[in-house]
Order: C-alpha cells, then sequence, then structure tokens
C-alpha cells in the first residue's frame, strides 16, 4: 500500500454493553506493524461523546460543561432587573444553550429502550431538566424555588422530555423521507433472509426502535411505509419549467383573467385544493369542454394532506384532462389560486408533496410534444370568476364524495403535525398531573398557547420578573421568605392578616392610595384575573414594585418602568 496514516488522527475503541464488560478486555492493544494502538475509554466523534459502555454518560457531562459556561454567558445579558428583555432571552436560549444540549439527540436518546435502561434514561432526563430549570430562572427573574415546570409554562418552553421527543419524530420524518431510507429496508430484509437469530429489542438501532416504538403507540397514523419519499434534486439541470405569472393584486389578476379568456386560442383550465370538513379534495375542470373534469380525494386533513398538496395535484390533473381531451385551442393556461403551487412547480425543491411535482415533470413534456404551450397563472380566490368558483365547488365535493386515487403516500408535513400534536399532548398530561407548580396551575391550565408571553412583549426585565414572580406565587413577601427563616413573621405590617400577594394588591390599607392611583376606584379584585390580564398583571408589577415591600427591586427607577 502506498497509503500513509498518521496515527495520532486516530482512535481505538472497544464498544461493550455494560451486561458484557466483564467477557471482554477493553483495554486490549491493538498491534500493527510498527506501531501499537491503545484503546480509549472514549472517544469525540461528530460533536458526539462515545465512551466503551455506549451509556452516553460522558456525552451528557461535556453537556453539562458546555451549557454551564453557556449559562453564564446567559446571566451577562440580563439579570433579574436588568439587561435583553424576556422574549429575546427566550429565542438566544433557544438557539445557543438548548441547541448544543440536544445536538445529536437521537442517537443518544432512546426511550423505553427496555429493561437496564429506564434508571439511565431517567438520569440522563434529570440533568438536562436542570440546564433548562437554571435558564429558565435567568430568563424569567424567578426564584430559585419556582418549579421547573411552572417556569416553562411561563416561558412557552417544551419541557425536556417533550423536546428530545419532537426533535426524535422531526429525524424519523427527515429519515423516512430520504431516498437512503430504501437502502435500509433492503438490508433489513437481507439480513432476516439470511439470519435466524433475532436481535432483542435493546439490541435494536435507533432508528428500527424509533419506527417500532412509534407504531406501537400509535404515534403516528399510518405505517411508516406509506410516507412520501424525497430525492435531493426533482428534475435535471436542463430542464426548463413552465411558465407561471403571478399578479401583483388580486384586481389586476382578475383583469388578465378577462382579456385572456376572450382569446380564442387561449384553453382555460381551472384548478383548486380545499379543505373541507376536516377533508382534502381536489379538482381540475375545463369549462369549453363538456364532462372535462377531474377530482379526488386525497384524504383527512393534516393527517394525511394538506390543501397545498391538493392544490398541486389539481394542477396534476389538469394537465392530465389536456391530454385525454386533446382540445384544438393549443395555448393551455392553468388558473390556481394558491401561489406556493404555482412557484413550486416552476422551481422544485427538496419539500412536501415532492412526489406531485414529480408526476408533473414527467407529464409536461408529453403535453409540449402534443404541441401544446403551458402557463399556470395566480387567479384570485372568491372573486366572481365563474371557473373558479366551479372548481372550488367541485373540489369540496370531491372533499366529502370523492374516492382516494391508488397509492397515494402520506405528506411527511402529516407526519409532523403527528409529533407535534403527540408533544402537546403529552406535556399537557404531565402538566395535569404534576405536584408542583400548583399556583401557576391554577392560572394556566392550558400549556403550549404563545399567547402567555404577549404579557412580557416590549416590557422592561424587572417587570417580566416580577410577572413571573407573582404568577408562580414565589415572591419576595413575608408569606414566602417566613417559612425559608428570612423574615421574622408572615403577618402584615397592617396586623389585618398574612403579607401575601393577595393581601398587598387588594386589601392591605397601607397601600390604598397607590391601589388607587394605578387601578382607580373599582379595582379588579379577582387574583386570577388580575393575573392572566396583560393590562392588569403589568399594572399589578407596578404596584408591587412601588410598594417598596420587595428590596429586589428597591434600586429601580420607578419612572423608566411605566414608560415601558
Amino acid at each position: 500500500m502506498s497509503s500513509s496514516f498518521a496515527p495520532d488522527k486516530f482512535d481505538l475503541v472497544h464498544f461493550v454493553p455494560g451486561r458484557y464488560r466483564t467477557r471482554f478486555d477493553i483495554n486490549k492493544p491493538l498491534h500493527l506493524p510498527g506501531h501499537t494502538v491503545i484503546p480509549k475509554q472514549g472517544v469525540r466523534y461528530l460533536g458526539v461523546y462515545l465512551d466503551s459502555a455506549l451509556n452516553w454518560n460522558k456525552h451528557i457531562e461535556r453537556v453539562q460543561a458546555d451549557a454551564t459556561q453557556l449559562l453564564s454567558g446567559l446571566t451577562s445579558l440580563a439579570g433579574s432587573t436588568w439587561g435583553t428583555r424576556l422574549t429575546s432571552l427566550i429565542k438566544i436560549y433557544r438557539g445557543t444553550i438548548l441547541a448544543k444540549a440536544l445536538f445529536c439527540c437521537p442517537v443518544w436518546y432512546i426511550p423505553n429502550r427496555g429493561e437496564g435502561y429506564a434508571r439511565a434514561e431517567q438520569a440522563m432526563i434529570r440533568k438536562l431538566e436542570a440546564i433548562q430549570k437554571e435558564a429558565a430562572r435567568i430568563i424569567s427573574g424567578g426564584f430559585r424555588r419556582a418549579a421547573g415546570s411552572a417556569l416553562n409554562v411561563e416561558l412557552n418552553l417544551l419541557p425536556i422530555k417533550q423536546e428530545l421527543e419532537k426533535r426524535i419524530g422531526m429525524t424519523l420524518g427527515r429519515m423516512v423521507a430520504s431516498p437512503v431510507y430504501n437502502t435500509i429496508c433492503e438490508i433489513r430484509k437481507g439480513i432476516r433472509a439470511i439470519s435466524s437469530y433475532r436481535l432483542r429489542p435493546q439490541l435494536h438501532s435507533p432508528l428500527l426502535h424509533i419506527e417500532r416504538r412509534y407504531q406501537a403507540e400509535r404515534r403516528i397514523q399510518c405505517p411508516v411505509a406509506e410516507l412520501e419519499r424525497k430525492v435531493p434534486f426533482v428534475a435535471e439541470p436542463w430542464w426548463v419549467p413552465p411558465a407561471i405569472h403571478i399578479a401583483p393584486d388580486r384586481p389586476q389578476s382578475i383583469t388578465e383573467h378577462n382579456e385572456l379568456v376572450q382569446d380564442p386560442r387561449v384553453l382555460p383550465v381551472y384548478t383548486d385544493g380545499s379543505g373541507y370538513k376536516k377533508r382534502v379534495g381536489s379538482a381540475a375542470t375545463i369549462p369549453l369542454i363538456p364532462g372535462a373534469l377531474k377530482k379526488a380525494f386525497l384524504g383527512c386533513l393534516v393527517s394525511k394532506h394538506s390543501v397545498y398538496a391538493a392544490e398541486l395535484y389539481g394542477i396534476l390533473m389538469a394537465l392530465q384532462l389536456v391530454l385525454e381531451q386533446l382540445p384544438s385551442r393549443k395555448e393551455v393556461i392553468i388558473f390556481t389560486d394558491n401561489h406556493a403551487a404555482i412557484k413550486s412547480t416552476h422551481r422544485p425543491r427538496y419539500q412536501n408533496g415532492q412526489y406531485i411535482i414529480c408526476q408533473i415533470i414527467r407529464i409536461l413534456p408529453e403535453v409540449l410534444a402534443k404541441g401544446y404551450s403551458v402557463q399556470i397563472r395566480w387567479i384570485s380566490a372568491h372573486s366572481g370568476v365563474t371557473g373558479n368558483e366551479c372548481v372550488d365547488a367541485h373540489a369540496k365535493d370531491a372533499a366529502v364524495h370523492g374516492q382516494q386515487p391508488h397509492e397515494l403516500p402520506t405528506l411527511i408535513s402529516a407526519l409532523k403535525a403527528w409529533v407535534r400534536r403527540r408533544v402537546a399532548i403529552d406535556w399537557s398530561r404531565d402538566w395535569h398531573k404534576d405536584n408542583t407548580g400548583r399556583t401557576t396551575y391554577r392560572l394556566t391550565k392550558l400549556v403550549n398557547k404563545p399567547e402567555i408571553l404577549y404579557k412580557h412583549l416590549g416590557e422592561h426585565k424587572a417587570i417580566s420578573a416580577l410577572i413571573t414572580q407573582m404568577r408562580t406565587g414565589k415572591i419576595g413577601l413575608r408569606s414566602f421568605l417566613y417559612p425559608l427563616g428570612l423574615a421574622p413573621t408572615s403577618q402584615c405590617d397592617c396586623g389585618r392578616g398574612v403579607q401575601d400577594l393577595l393581601h398587598v394588591l387588594v386589601t392591605c390599607p397601607s397601600h390604598r392610595e397607590l391601589r388607587n392611583e394605578l387601578f382607580g376606584p373599582s379595582m379588579e379584585t379577582d387574583l386570577v384575573r388580575i393575573l392572566n390580564g396583560n393590562w392588569l398583571v403589568r399594572k399589578a408589577a407596578i404596584f408591587m414594585a412601588k410598594t417598596g415591600l420587595l428590596r429586589q427591586f428597591s434600586g429601580l427607577d420607578l419612572a423608566v418602568l411605566e414608560e415601558h
């Protein structure tokens, strides 16, 4: 061999699961001519730390170390009373700390793998949850005593377990859509054909384990084999796409349409896709030819197809109609009301519904070979154009009564929708069952609601911190500090009860004037309504800062808070 290798660029690791480590010498070196390679206990490969037992402890340790450094960087951007706004900090966390912590997680996190892995899985989750809780505390300005589950709801952050599930599901979608997946399936069949040995579930590959688990738990609503496949390049570089035209506005699209249909050389063809009664239908028609109509039922909305795919399928049926009818008019203009579908036919990419685009690309040369020219134009929907309104009615009828074409694959976007829906269901279930964060639960029983962040939009960091502390029930009043030994009593100085949030906000006579100044004489007395209202909770935060009861916010310029 004329090739030369640098030994210092290679590492040797004996991968042996923990239960088999006593049967093998994991420190046995590899002897090569003129060189001996000493095995290591772990190695870093493409950003993932592989240890010889494949329990991923080394990788999680590195994740913790890197996250600690990044969290210290997050503290330099904001504190509880100063710095970058809460909504911006969430974006920074998701784009840096969370992305780095969960990098390549489908490889090292395999949930419900079986006996002997449950404890390691739980330990892994706890370590990652600790990272997210600390980040959430820095972002929100809340106390360390605040429950991590409550902070997740307040910041609309997916819990770590659900975030991992979401990323695993999205990875499954990418793998199944790839052309490589067909090769993987062929290899599996070849192995089963020549081997009678059946691997235990614990030794299955991560991909096979995810597939079987998703099918068993009904996390996806169709067999994996029925999902669509995608290719990196749909057409050859020299392929000439159909001409397209999208008018700048609705009136111009109608004007152009009315002018074109007057031309005796033009053959107008109308297509539409419709999502109606949670079902998807598609239709194409040529009004100038009696009976020239095609329509198809593509499946249930979201669970199998989308309106965008139905619009593409309508364009495909329009071309099929031209080949079947062979009209005398040679200038075919296909009118559709979907911008995305028009652009996809002109510039196909690695995208959902690619199998429909591939069929359009295959049939288009056949239409051109018959002497027809093809142009796809946008027509405004529901604008009184007879052909467009007619095909819209046919598409809705197809959604309800149409017959589904054979061998119609399910879109990968449907799989992603199933994953997101199941993750939201799991989060909601865990939030209802959780024993912590019950103060926040009484305010917000529903999770995965981005509207919860509206309270913080444009607000000073101190206001966001006060809102979080009030909504989690962990705020620097005596009712919270006394059990921790940080206050001499839990009673308010007014002598009328415990100094808690409801007492200070609504009933304490010591702050009557300030209360009337901010809220007026007819103040809302329901604490739930106060803390759930975007305007009321902001007023409550300013009120709490002005009372002087919270030493954490005593040095703030209150005029600045009211201006924000």
